[in-house]
């Protein structure tokens, strides 16, 4: 719920530019950690799904 524009990339998926109230889904079929990061704030915004069985 920011204020700023973000998007959401993590190599296989990808968001456009989001803002507030903006919200972006992706279904991962394989387990494992994907990182992800903001391509506008790519130093402060970042994160990680993990995903199990």
């Amino acid at each position: 719920m920011d204020s700023a524009v973000h998007t959401i990339d993590g190599g296989r998926f990808r968001s456009e530019a989001m803002r507030q109230g903006d919200s972006y889904s992706y279904t991962f079929n394989q387990a494992g950690t994907y990182y992800y990061m903001c391509t506008v704030h790519p130093y402060r915004v970042t994160g990680q799904v993990i995903v199990t069985g």
